[in-house]
C-alpha cells in the first residue's frame, strides 16, 4: 500500500498517549526516553504532536464514499417523486449542496432543460440499471439487515437507539430506506416506543446468543490454543515502533479478549479490560458497515449510546494497527484496516458490489 508521511497536527489528537507509552515512536526510529511505567493505563496523557502517515488508497476509498453519500442522499428524495422526476431550482431551495452534487455528477444525474428557466433531473441510464439491481436484492438482504439492526443493539449499552440515529447508519449499514417498516412487522426482534419529548426508542426484545459472538471470534486466524487471546493487527507501512512501543502494544495486543457484546460497565475506565473492549467494539461496528468504515461525526453521534470511548478520534487514533482515520473530505473517515488489502475490500457483499459500481461513475466528469 503506497504511503507517504507528512506531520498532521489535529486539535483533539493531541492527548493520546498510554501512560504505559512513554516512549514516542519517532520517524527516524529514535527514542524519546522517559522513565518507565510498569502498569498498563491510559492516565496521565501528555500533549505531543501527533505523527499519522497518509495512506492514499485509504483516502481514494474516503474521497468515493463521500461522493457517494451524497448521491444516496439526492437518490432517496428522488425516489419518493412520480417518474423519478425532480425539479432542480427545488432541491437547490431545500437542500443545496445536494443541487451541487446533481450538477457534479453527470455519470449518475441527467438533467434535463426545457429552457423556460426550469430543469428536471433523473438518473442516467447506467445509475437506473444499478439502482434497479439494489431493489432486485431487498427480498434476499432482509435477513442480513435484520441480523445488522440485533447486532448493533446488542453493542449498545441499554440494548436501544433512538430510531433517529439508527437512521444515521441505515446508508452505512445497507439498511433499505423504509427500514422502519421492517421494524414494524418484526415484533418479535425490536420494540418501538415513544418518550415524553417525542423520541421514537427502538428496543432490542431478546438477546440471541447466537448473534453474540464478534467477527474477531469468529476468524480462524484469530483462534491461539482455542481461545481468543488477540485481536487482528495490521502494521501501517512507515509506522516507526520504538522498542518499547512495540512492548506496550504487544502487551494490549496479547491480553485476553473482551467480546464486544459482553457487559462493560463494572470495567474501570483507562484500564486495559476497558481498551480491549472499546477496540472491540468499534471493530464490530465498522465490520458491521458495507464498506468497513464510518465518518467520524457518526461515531460521536453514537458515543453515548454505544460508549466506546467518549472521545472516539482519541481511540482509533490510539490504536493505528486496527484502524485508519483518512482527514479527506469535508469529514474524517474512520477504517477497519483488516477489512482492506491494497485499498481494496476483501470481502465484499453483493450490495456493496453494487454500491462500488455506482461510486465508478462519480468519475465521470462534465464535458
Amino acid at each position: 500500500m503506497a504511503a507517504r508521511r507528512i506531520l498532521m497536527l489535529h486539535p483533539r489528537a493531541l492527548n493520546l498517549n498510554l501512560k504505559g507509552l512513554r516512549t514516542q515512536a519517532m520517524p527516524d526510529g529514535r527514542e524519546e526516553k522517559a522513565r518507565p511505567k510498569r502498569n498498563f493505563d491510559l492516565k496521565g496523557r501528555t500533549v505531543r504532536e501527533i505523527i499519522r502517515s497518509r495512506e492514499e488508497d485509504f483516502d481514494h476509498v474516503a474521497a468515493k464514499q463521500q461522493g457517494l453519500r451524497t448521491v444516496l442522499k439526492v437518490r432517496d428524495l428522488l425516489m419518493r417523486r412520480p417518474g423519478r422526476l425532480m425539479d432542480i431550482a427545488e432541491l437547490s431551495t431545500r437542500h443545496p449542496d445536494l443541487a451541487e452534487a446533481v450538477l457534479d455528477y453527470p455519470g449518475i444525474f441527467n438533467v434535463i432543460d426545457y429552457g423556460t428557466g426550469s430543469s428536471l433531473f433523473c438518473f442516467t441510464a447506467e445509475a437506473e440499471a444499478l439502482l434497479k439491481q439494489e431493489d432486485n436484492l431487498k427480498d434476499t438482504t432482509e435477513a442480513h439487515s435484520l441480523r445488522v439492526i440485533r447486532k448493533i443493539l446488542m453493542l449498545s449499552v441499554e440494548k436501544r437507539l433512538p430510531l433517529r440515529k439508527l437512521g444515521l447508519l441505515a446508508m452505512d449499514l445497507g439498511l433499505p430506506s423504509d427500514f422502519s417498516d421492517l421494524l414494524s412487522r418484526h415484533r418479535d426482534f425490536f420494540k418501538l416506543s415513544t418518550t415524553l419529548d417525542y423520541t421514537t426508542w427502538v428496543s432490542l426484545a431478546s438477546w440471541d446468543p447466537e448473534l453474540a459472538v464478534s467477527y474477531a471470534e469468529i476468524d480462524e486466524k484469530q483462534r491461539m490454543d482455542g481461545t481468543m487471546s488477540q485481536m487482528e493487527m495490521w502494521t501501517p507501512k512507515g509506522y516507526i515502533l520504538s522498542k518499547r512501543h512495540r512492548k506496550v502494544l504487544a502487551r494490549f495486543r496479547e491480553a485476553p479478549f473482551v467480546s464486544p457484546f459482553s457487559d462493560f460497565r463494572d470495567l474501570e475506565p483507562l484500564k486495559i479490560k476497558f481498551e480491549k473492549h472499546a477496540v472491540a467494539g468499534m471493530q464490530e461496528l465498522l465490520n458491521l458497515t458495507l464498506h468497513k468504515n464510518l465518518v467520524l461525526s457518526s461515531l460521536a453521534e453514537l458515543k453515548t449510546e454505544f460508549s466506546f470511548s467518549n472521545k472516539p478520534l482519541d481511540l482509533v487514533l490510539r490504536h493505528p494497527e486496527y484502524f485508519y482515520v483518512s482527514p479527506v473530505g469535508e469529514q474524517e473517515t474512520v477504517f477497519l484496516r483488516s477489512a482492506y488489502r491494497n485499498g481494496e475490500l476483501a470481502r465484499r457483499s453483493s450490495l456493496a458490489s453494487i454500491r462500488e459500481q455506482l461510486a465508478k461513475l462519480l468519475g465521470i466528469k462534465k464535458i
